[in-house]
């Protein structure tokens, strides 16, 4: 049985006869294992610029390591002859979303942000997914994972600032529940691009709406609506979609439960957030799969194999064997300097557990 076999028999409900394991993207270690880069102080240095070089890395790396998945991220510039304008109208039009006044403002910006699926194609900027995807599509499944549109509207960087994304929380929720939806609404061009270039899913990344950022109430009021919509239509697309949440979705678990997404992966504990795996799973009750959350910094790059061996086991413990609704993965993407020896322990360990 081939891995993409294995992942739609999850996606279906079915048990496999080993757990499947994904190392939550591959961060910028893909890189030094390329011998691109060696640490974060040369973290700006000689990226690939071809979606052949994109590609290579990659290809690289799922086949060093032989994993179970593609969990790409992104590839070369986007570059659109319409840039000079858009920038400029965008320009224009930001100070007006941020006083949060006008709807027609907000649908102007909205629309103006993002190219049509074929404009987005034919930019490049998923070529080196297409190159993936025709080589291995047919028996792994490859997913594109990027940051969806809470992350643009609550980064310290994105419309607003963080501080202010959070005062529109409580001072004009109409507006922000109104802007999200328009945002979702016209990213979408993004899922029928993947679609069209062959890609089996999409990772979506909902950095600053979990419940450590947020109220659970203003989740519901406000965000949550617009996501069910995009993954509501993903799904009719034909995508396979997989949530990310950064932070605590405990207290938001059963409105994620009604997203529509068949897969969710969340980042390891940390700061006050505790999210055990069998607290997970339990609460999940096959409603979605789950992916683990062994921890990239204090287990895979600061621990022992040893270390490595039991947290992984532990959590497939937790999810009944890992064969079924379960996928063995980190929390967070793989650090520089990772000791090869402890990726390697964590996906042996995942791929012969018989527990």
């Amino acid at each position: 049985m081939t891995t993409k076999m294995m992942y739609e028999n999850l996606l279906a409900g079915g048990t496999n006869d080993r757990p499947m394991v994904n190392p939550h993207w591959w961060g910028c270690f893909k890189y030094q294992h390329a011998g691109i880069m060696s640490d974060y102080d040369v973290i700006c240095g000689p990226w690939p610029q071809t979606a052949e070089e994109y590609a290579a890395v990659e290809m690289k790396f799922f086949e060093d390591y032989n994993l179970d998945m593609f969990h790409l991220g992104g590839g070369t510039p986007e570059i659109y002859d319409d840039d000079k304008y858009r920038r400029e109208e965008l320009t224009r039009l930001s100070a007006a979303v941020r006083r949060l006044e006008s709807k027609r403002d907000l649908d102007e910006f909205a629309a103006l942000l993002f190219h049509t699926p074929d404009e987005i194609i034919a930019s490049g900027a998923y070529d080196h997914i297409k190159l993936i995807s025709d080589r291995y599509g047919d028996t792994v499944p490859v997913f594109y994972n990027n940051a969806n549109q809470t992350s643009a509207i609550f980064d310290p960087y994105g419309y607003f600032g963080y501080e202010d994304a959070l005062c529109n929380l409580l001072e004009k929720p109409d507006m922000m529940e109104y802007f999200t939806y328009r945002l979702y609404e016209e990213s979408f061009v993004y899922m029928e691009a993947l679609r069209k270039i062959g890609c089996f899913g999409y990772i979506a990344s909902e950095c600053l709406c979990a419940a450590d950022t947020m109220s659970p109430k203003t989740y519901r009021e406000i965000i949550f609506g617009a996501q069910k919509m995009f993954f509501e239509r993903a799904a009719k697309l034909g995508l396979s979609m997989i949530v990310y949440y950064c932070g605590d979705v405990m207290p938001i678990l059963e409105d994620i439960k009604m997203l529509g997404v068949p897969a969710i992966m969340v980042e390891e504990s940390k700061k006050t957030c505790r999210l055990d795996i069998a607290e997970l799973y339990a609460a999940l009750e096959g409603s979605m799969i789950l992916f683990g959350n062994v921890d990239g910094v204090g287990t895979l790059l600061m621990g022992t194999p040893g270390d490595v061996k039991r947290e992984t086991e532990k959590q497939l413990r937790a999810a009944g064997g890992g064969c079924r609704y379960f996928v063995s993965a980190t929390g967070s993407p793989i650090a520089f300097d990772t000791p090869p020896e402890n990726l390697r322990m964590f996906i042996e360990t995942s791929k012969n557990f018989k527990g």
